[in-house]
């Protein structure tokens, strides 16, 4: 008969044949980290020309896919693109949500007066799509006008599509709801751009979008599916609330279905401020940003596509100084002010940077956390880093444990079963998994997920449950690795 500190699943203790027996099979004592399964799926409204049904994931792999399945134009298809330019390497899945029952589609105009007194450019920009338009000294309002509708149908990506009748360009966004109202219309974003002499251009509005869709159909159709993040296009009260308590169920431990939510805010500090004063989740991010060229459901997508690709190599590090590319930075004095981005990351908002040149940077990710359930300020949830290592943490743990002790046998650390337990994965003792965890928390340390192992020591425990004799209860605590974020010096002088 085998040894019983040799436990086989497919050899029989019972075999009496003569011969020679090999069952093989993996030790994952020595198994590094487990790779994380990123997977995230943007979420955003269809529009006209769209190829997939409402609520249907669809998998992203190619710039092509998303004009085709949702529209070109539509804020999803847009949201995939900004996506795309800075992370082609997560696993990206995209869902389309249809418009709501009764909404509005948003109507702009832009309106050409005047003649030009001498030939030029006219450097339109629609949600940051540069649009140069040829100008000549013997172009009347209507001829310039119904350039301008020429060049945004041509340009397909743009969510609305033109007419034009003397001086006059009627827009008409492809998805109805707010979305078309809150595309960004302009001219000359750069310094070197001017409105040829003579003529002048006014940007006006004849009805404003209303009503957007509901994302809960989404949650309804992924409710037990894997998806790590989820960048989405509205940042309504009504959508949030959903949202938060989505996301929380997600993180819950009985579901494991952890997850983030992306959302991009055009706001002023004082509107942005309000926002965030009814929102309080540890696993929402929103990057706020005043008279941006691009619209807020590309601020979410660029955010989350950053974070995605970046946390999912070192889920403990910040994200500062990284590049949202593709982003046009609103202009100087449109920028919040350093006391404001300070002001607006206690209120739970994230900020960014505008370099001299234009590019937006991270300056801090943080989530909208800003209380505990009692209603007391707390930083515990701060960074956008603390959800993630702690979901890296939980889902590395579990997947080991799964692997390691698969159908093993629980024994109190003083049974006689527990005398040679050091090679056997059929028997575990609360001894024994404090010791898997200790070397389990070692990688973490090694992978400067968390610090001070010595605290994590001292104050983890297993024990075989009192009324549960299948039940190991275990309490597990890290200090999460902190980021140099703030470094403050007193630079003193010799009087």
């Amino acid at each position: 008969m085998a040894s019983p500190s040799i436990s086989f699943d497919q050899i029989p203790y019972s075999w009496k044949r003569k011969g020679t027996y090999a069952e093989i099979r993996p030790r994952y004592d020595r198994r590094g980290l487990y790779d994380y399964p990123t997977k995230v799926l943007l979420v955003g409204q269809m529009a006209t020309g769209a190829t997939a049904s409402a609520l249907v994931r669809k998998p992203i792999t190619r710039d092509t896919d998303a004009p085709a399945f949702f529209g070109a134009g539509s804020p999803l298809a847009q949201m995939v693109a900004a996506f795309r330019k800075v992370n082609r390497i997560s696993e990206l899945w995209a869902i389309g949500v249809a418009d709501a029952a009764g909404a509005v589609a948003a109507v702009r105009t832009i309106t050409v007066t005047g003649a030009p007194t001498d030939s030029g450019t006219l450097a339109l920009y629609i949600g940051g799509k540069r649009l140069p338009i040829g100008v000549s000294s013997i172009d009347t309002v209507t001829t310039i006008a119904t350039a301008i509708a020429a060049a945004i149908n041509e340009e397909t990506s743009l969510l609305f599509t033109a007419t034009s009748a003397v001086g006059v360009v009627t827009l008409t966004a492809k998805a109805k709801g707010t979305c078309g109202s809150a595309v960004d219309i302009r001219l000359n974003y750069y310094d070197d751009e001017t409105t040829p002499a003579g003529i002048s251009v006014a940007v006006g509005q004849t009805t404003a979008g209303a009503t957007d869709p509901t994302v809960q159909g989404v949650f309804d159709l992924v409710t037990n599916e894997w998806f790590t993040d989820f960048p989405i296009q509205w940042s309504d009260s009504a959508n949030m609330a959903l949202v938060d308590a989505e996301m929380a169920r997600r993180y819950d431990a009985m579901a494991k279905l952890d997850a983030h939510t992306y959302v991009g805010l055009s706001a002023t500090y004082a509107a942005g401020t309000t926002w965030s004063s009814s929102r309080n989740s540890p696993f929402v991010s929103a990057l706020p940003a005043k008279a941006s060229p691009n619209a807020p459901w590309e601020w979410a997508a660029v955010m989350a596509a950053v974070a995605t690709r970046y946390l999912t190599d070192d889920p403990a590090r910040q994200l500062g100084s990284l590049v949202l590319g593709g982003l046009k930075a609103p202009k100087p004095e449109d920028c919040y002010t350093e006391e404001e981005q300070n002001l607006l990351l206690n209120k739970g908002l994230s900020t960014f940077d505008r370099l001299d040149d234009g590019t937006v940077t991270v300056n801090r990710i943080v989530t909208t956390y800003q209380k505990t359930s009692a209603g007391v300020d707390d930083e515990a949830w701060l960074d956008i880093m603390v959800p993630k290592t702690m979901s890296r943490i939980r889902y590395d743990w579990n997947t080991f444990v799964t692997s390691q002790y698969p159908r093993a046998k629980l024994v109190q650390d003083e049974s006689p079963a527990a005398s040679s337990l050091d090679t056997d994965e059929s028997v575990v003792t609360p001894r024994k998994m404090l010791g898997t965890w200790m070397a389990r928390a070692k990688k973490y340390l090694d992978a400067v997920w968390i610090q001070d192992i010595a605290y994590t020591r001292e104050n983890s425990m297993f024990a075989i449950d009192d009324v549960d004799r299948n039940r190991l209860n275990g309490r597990q605590p890290v200090m999460i690795a902190g980021n140099l974020i703030v470094l403050a010096g007193l630079l003193e002088f010799a009087a």
